[in-house]
């Protein structure tokens, strides 16, 4: 009986020694913290991705606007648009998927592109895709 009131007894004052030592709590911390920094930093690094990539959406649908543009007297300008779209599509980041849309009124063609960009860390806050959309609208010259 007497040995197990001093194996009581060590362990509250073991249990107090160790609750009292503040040595290594800034690993813990760090420890603690590590996590949520490291998913915030890989999510801004994919959301900085899909920026990025409506940058090249844009550029894609200028450089197609302006070939289209130019090659107006030709019977099918919009297939000249889709080629040179799919020439920028093929330098888009390989989990990006691609699709791009001309439809033509009698004032104006209206250009537009949708990207899906697939997630590796966002999963972790249930985001498993980001979607990136881009549009231009060019005014016919009737002259």
């Amino acid at each position: 009986m007497m040995a197990q009131k001093s194996f009581g007894e060590f362990s509250v004052r073991c249990l107090r020694r160790l609750r009292d030592d503040e040595r290594g709590s800034v690993s813990v911390i760090f420890a603690a913290a590590f996590l949520p920094l490291a998913l915030g930093v890989c999510a801004a690094v994919e959301i900085s991705q899909a920026y990025h990539m409506r940058d090249r959406l844009n550029h894609a649908l200028s450089a197609s606007a302006d070939g289209w543009r130019q090659s107006q007297a030709e019977i099918d300008a919009a297939s000249v648009a889709h080629r040179i779209f799919d020439t920028y599509a093929q330098n888009f980041p390989g989990s990006a998927n691609a699709e791009f849309d001309v439809s033509l009124t009698d004032e104006s063609a209206n250009f537009s592109a949708h990207a899906t960009l697939k997630t590796r860390f966002l999963i972790a806050f249930g985001v498993d895709q980001l979607e990136v959309t881009s549009s231009r609208v060019v005014k016919l010259d009737r002259h």
